[in-house]
């Protein structure tokens, strides 16, 4: 019979250490990919909250509901359409609507060539959504050229000619495609907007609390700051030991670090350091 082999009882103990190592690698990479991901997470939640706070405005400016303009948008990033352009799209939109119920600017002409109303039967200002449908009928209709992209920019601004890929797709296809930011989930709500907004502007607030602490704090430390540059341009023109004055710099440091000095009295004994 062959003999069974042994176990080094020598041999164990690096054996027991190479897999402590690997337990402790493996752990590393767990802790960096979950930092990692956490991270991620974090900003792609900022990303959404200050994506849902600049939709808030747009209904602001535009009257059109956040929900409308969260499928609307999902439909022009299908063409392309960056969100900071559609929004400009969409209030200038509103602003040529207006301009063309007075029947005056370029943006009443092109209404009149491209058939589409922006009153109601009451002469009140038709949903800009409703305008946008009728609109993306009519330049489906419309021939690619200069004259469609004329139109488009007299409308819909600088970006307008953009816009003319997804606005091609007709009343149904913009309809489908914001039904489909729907089915999909994606739609922001009015509350999440508006919870966004006052998220973000309570953000603004904290910081700008912080920027008031740092500006009562260079008050208090600005006369003494100044004291203390002169002084070092003092020391630089009449040719004084750099190594003394970072030897006191260096012992007066480490006095405000163990506790025994707050920032202010830690330049003021500086100032009054390099004065002696």
């Amino acid at each position: 019979h062959g003999r069974e082999p042994h176990a080094d009882p020598a041999r164990a103990p690096h054996r027991d250490r190479g897999v402590g190592g690997l337990k402790q690698q493996a752990g590393a990479v767990l802790g960096t990919a979950a930092v990692a991901v956490g991270g991620a997470l974090v900003l792609m939640t900022k990303q959404a909250i200050d994506a849902a706070d600049e939709l808030n405005k747009l209904s602001q400016k535009t009257g059109e509901s956040a929900e409308t303009l969260s499928a609307l948008s999902y439909a022009f990033e299908l063409g392309d359409v960056s969100g900071e352009a559609f929004g400009s799209s969409m209030i200038k939109l509103s602003r040529s609507m207006s301009e063309a119920a007075q029947g005056s600017g370029d943006a009443a002409a092109a209404f009149n060539v491209l058939g589409v109303s922006v009153k109601n039967a009451d002469g009140s200002l038709r949903q800009t959504a409703d305008v946008l449908g009728d609109l993306a009928q009519k330049f489906s209709e419309f021939a690619d050229g200069p004259e469609k992209s004329a139109l488009a920019i007299a409308i819909f601004g600088k970006s307008g000619a953009d816009l003319i890929p997804v606005l091609n797709a007709g009343k149904d296809g913009l309809k489908s495609m914001a039904d489909e930011a729907r089915e999909l989930g994606i739609v922001i709500s009015g509350e999440t907007a508006r919870a966004a907004e006052e998220f973000n502007d309570t953000l603004t607030k904290i910081g700008k609390g912080a920027d008031a602490a740092g500006q009562q704090l260079a008050a208090q430390l600005l006369p003494t700051l100044q004291v203390l540059a002169t002084e070092f341009l003092n020391f630089q023109k009449e040719g004084n030991a750099v190594g003394s004055v970072l030897e006191f710099i260096g012992d007066a440091v480490v006095v405000a670090r163990d506790g025994r000095l707050s920032g202010p009295e830690l330049v003021a004994a500086l100032s009054d350091g390099l004065r002696s």
